[in-house]
């Protein structure tokens, strides 16, 4: 029999052993802040039951047998000590070394929220597939059920917006963001002032010139787009297919996307 475990760091195989801890136990949750020896014995746990062949084994026998069982279980853990020898509940390892840096670009950021909203749907799947076989749980799993649903959702919509191509039909794409620093920036990136020229209005609301990129700049998963940015607010928008022209951008343009967002922040949609 071959087990094999994640290779993931100490900070991401954690934060998932508490997650799926936590979706399976309400009201008993664990953080990343709880008793070293509770938070080692529940990834030892999501190791044996989520990452290994743990319970289709022992589905397969003819009936219980707890020497199986345990063989099996130890035979898990030390596989589990050997590969991660900071995981022992003798020796808090904490601080874990630090993790990947969330990406700087827009783009690559909404891809990298995607791929968490994926693992949150696979726990919720695990976890509803573990909890069909227990009673009592119906309100536990109506929960599960309706934020899996929900998030599904949001991945398929997230997807299409990330892999849709400018339709030829279509001569623009744009994204708005909000911010409150009165500065030139784009996804929480500076625009140096080598990179912009005037756009040939100020905005109303901050009363700082507009300035836009010179050239399309890079927002991520190989996407560049021009920039345009107040003190308040930021805009990109695609480069228009050949053949097309992209909606000039003045200053009623720019009142009006703000006008539009404001609306779309009272309505819950922004």
């Amino acid at each position: 029999m071959t087990i094999k475990l994640p290779n993931w760091p100490p900070e991401r195989l954690v934060r998932e052993a508490v997650l799926a801890w936590n979706l399976r136990h309400p009201g008993k949750e664990f953080s990343a802040t709880s008793p070293w020896p509770d938070l080692c014995a529940a990834v030892h746990r999501f190791l044996r039951h989520q990452h290994s062949v743990y319970d289709q084994t022992l589905d397969a026998l003819a009936g219980y047998d707890a020497e199986v069982r345990d063989e099996l279980a130890e035979a898990i853990y030390q596989l589990a000590r050997a590969q991660y020898p900071w995981l022992r509940s003798e020796t808090d390892p904490r601080p874990f070394p630090k993790a990947l840096a969330v990406p700087d670009l827009l783009f690559d950021k909404r891809s990298y929220a995607l791929s968490e909203v994926h693992t949150r749907i696979s726990h919720l799947e695990s976890a509803l597939r573990d909890l069909q076989h227990k009673t009592g749980v119906w309100d536990q799993v109506h929960q599960l059920r309706a934020e899996l649903s929900e998030l599904r959702q949001i991945a398929r919509e997230e997807f299409k917006a990330l892999t849709q191509t400018v339709p030829q039909s279509y001569a623009h794409s744009t994204t708005y963001v909000r911010r409150k620093e009165r500065a030139y920036y784009y996804g929480g990136l500076a625009l140096p002032e080598s990179y912009t020229c005037y756009a040939g209005f100020r905005c109303s609301a901050c009363d700082m010139a507009v300035m836009q990129t010179k050239r399309a700049v890079p927002v991520g998963q190989g996407r560049r787009w021009l920039v345009f940015s107040c003190g308040c607010t930021s805009y990109a928008v695609a480069p228009a297919p050949a053949g097309y022209r992209l909606e000039p951008v003045t200053a009623a343009f720019w009142a009006q996307l703000r006008l539009e967002h404001e609306q779309d922040a009272e309505s819950g949609l922004a």
